[in-house]
């Protein structure tokens, strides 16, 4: 066992030296044996050993006694230890979850927390062989093996350092051979027998029909997670790369793309790039789709409806509008925070929403391209100071090179402006109330498309901002 550890810390260019690493320990024979393994390793290493012991609050006689245990393990052999009590039933309460999710998301809060404040580079966990079939196994029984990581990485970013599970490679019952060969003692968790927790059906069934057909089947399991893991890792930055040209806008709460360059991608990049746009719009728990809500979106949009709805779990709202598609948070709700009215200075620059304004006084060294993006306006024809503001009800323009007035609401739809994004396209106002554009658009009769070299105007240039993914 010691052997294969070294290896695979090697392998991993993982070889602690000269840092602090903390163990976490439950007690039982896994985080034991792990805890004993980097002992042997303290003064050959100069590592310091830390041990953290968290007590969920479920089994309170035994959990207690689990705690007492590893604490006095702990204390004859010089090792510091952490301990803490968590409310596991609240949390379950409190956000509807399920324990054993529960117990692991505050556990491992705990742990970070414990990493930050004491500068500790590696966090040790007990996870083994068996550990890593059953979560590959269940993953694929629950159809979650083909959006989220198949099983559990070897080592990853965590805190303010790297997790690692030095064990992945060894079995169980390596584990108690090298407890019983050294003589350490263990606690056990009886919880662990329960079948109503299914990582224990997987464990008493499906695993030794498995070991039986293949004593070695576990290194296949490992060796299959490590190259889809590496080509899961190439085709999401394919993914990232391709869906990047395609981003129309981004904000906190949603992101549109441009379906036909979306439907131009191999299909492969398409499946990847959907559960990508969510990680951007989810700061940390990204919620968990099936394969079923993939395949029904993809589907969706190679058809010709020029709009649809549809919501996820986790309060994801997906809809089409013409040849946009957005994701946003808050089903069947639309919360743009709208900036308050703006005045637009002669000359510099401004923000608004996503879009980008610069206005500067008449350069007759400067060209005035007459096209969507820019605005000539005659200073002496204007009432100042000009104000960008989002769409009011019954807003009008006389638009350039027409008799009449167009009303705004028809501007949109004719441009086939997605109805999400109508509330927060901005316009420019004189004084007066006078629109004077909706920039990209339409321009009104104000604007000045060949101006004169003796004419005093100001020009106005707007942009809508493309934000990247990356």
């Amino acid at each position: 066992m010691v052997c294969t550890i070294e290896e695979q810390l090697s392998a991993h260019n993982i070889l602690p030296k000269d840092c602090k690493v903390l163990v976490a320990v439950s007690g039982g024979p896994d985080s034991m044996a792990l805890l004993h393994f980097f002992l042997q390793l303290r003064d050959k290493q100069n590592l310091q050993i830390m041990a953290a012991h968290v007590h969920h609050g479920l089994r309170d006689k035994t959990a207690d006694a689990d705690e007492q245990f590893v604490k006095r393990w702990c204390e004859l052999r010089d090792i510091p230890c952490f301990t803490t009590k968590i409310n596991v039933r609240k949390a379950v309460k409190e956000k509807s979850g399920n324990v054993q999710e529960e117990a692991r998301r505050l556990r491992y809060d705990y742990l970070r927390a414990l990493m930050e404040r004491h500068g500790i580079a590696f966090l040790a966990t007990g996870h083994h062989a068996d550990d890593q079939m059953e979560t590959m196994l269940m993953k694929q029984a629950e159809g979650r093996a083909v959006l989220g990581e198949l099983g559990m990485a070897f080592t990853r970013m965590f805190g303010s350092g790297r997790l690692i599970r030095p064990l992945l490679w060894v079995t169980k019952n390596e584990i108690i051979t090298y407890c019983k060969k050294h003589s350490i003692e263990y606690r056990v968790d009886e919880s662990n027998h329960s079948e109503k927790y299914t990582r224990n059906r997987f464990r008493q069934y499906v695993l030794p029909f498995l070991k039986k057909e293949n004593p070695s089947v576990h290194l296949h399991f490992q060796e299959y997670m490590d190259w889809l893991s590496a080509e899961r890792e190439y085709i999401i930055n394919e993914a990232k790369s391709a869906i990047d040209q395609f981003i129309e806008s981004r904000d906190d709460i949603s992101v549109t793309i441009h379906i036909s360059g979306f439907r131009s991608l191999p299909y492969p990049l398409q499946r990847r790039g959907i559960p990508l746009v969510l990680n951007y719009l989810y700061q940390h728990k990204v919620p968990e789709l099936s394969v079923l809500h993939i395949d029904q979106l993809l589907t969706l949009i190679q058809q010709e409806n020029p709009s649809f709805s549809i919501d996820w779990p986790g309060g994801v709202k997906v809809s089409r509008n013409y040849g946009l598609l957005t994701f946003s948070l808050g089903a069947g709700e639309n919360k743009w925070v709208q900036p308050q009215n703006i005045h637009l200075p002669l000359s510099g620059q401004v923000s608004f929403h996503h879009f980008s304004f610069e206005t500067e006084k008449y350069d007759r060294n400067k060209e005035t391209a007459d096209n969507k993006n820019t605005l000539v306006l005659k200073e002496n024809e204007i009432c100042l100071p000009l104000t960008i503001r989002t769409t009011e009800p019954g807003d009008r323009i006389n638009p350039l090179g027409m008799r009449g007035r167009k009303k705004v609401s028809r501007l949109f739809i004719d441009s086939k402006i997605p109805r999400e994004e109508r509330g927060h396209w901005p316009v420019l106002t004189d004084a007066n109330g006078k629109i004077l554009w909706v920039p990209l658009l339409r321009k009104s009769s104000f604007h000045v498309p060949s101006p004169k070299t003796d004419d005093r105007l100001i020009i106005i240039r707007c942009k809508k901002n493309k934000i990247s993914f990356k």
